[in-house]
């Protein structure tokens, strides 16, 4: 157990150029995965817009006449937007529906059993 520590001529330093060289190149990798990673996880969006054709027959051609790029604030600002109204919409329906379905339940009005000729049979 006290046999003494085997010691090798190597300090174990390196010098401060050799170690700036290897943070260099370790940060160099991260931030390349980073981007990587970017890449793969938010694919650019693809060209939207309204295709033209042209020609008869066989000899179509479509073009594609890109719509114009909004800037992402207000994209997102349109899609929630459109979000609100589609739900307020949906609501406003469920209601109209729930009201038609109530309305079966209420005692018919004497005008009603008239036209109905409920009372004649």
């Amino acid at each position: 157990a006290d046999a003494p520590v085997p010691r090798t001529r190597w300090s174990g330093r390196l010098p401060s150029s050799r170690l700036d060289e290897g943070f260099e190149r370790i940060a160099g990798d991260a931030a390349a995965f980073v981007e990587n990673r970017a890449a793969i996880s938010v694919p650019d969006r693809l060209p939207t817009g309204i295709m033209r054709y042209t020609g008869s027959h066989d000899e179509f051609r479509g073009e594609l006449e890109p719509a114009p790029v909004v800037p992402e604030r207000e994209r997102v600002a349109n899609l929630v937007k459109q979000f609100y109204g589609e739900t307020a919409k949906r609501a406003v329906h469920k209601a109209e529906r729930y009201e038609l379905y109530l309305s079966t339940f209420r005692p018919l009005s004497s005008r009603e059993r008239e036209l109905l000729k409920i009372d004649d049979t």
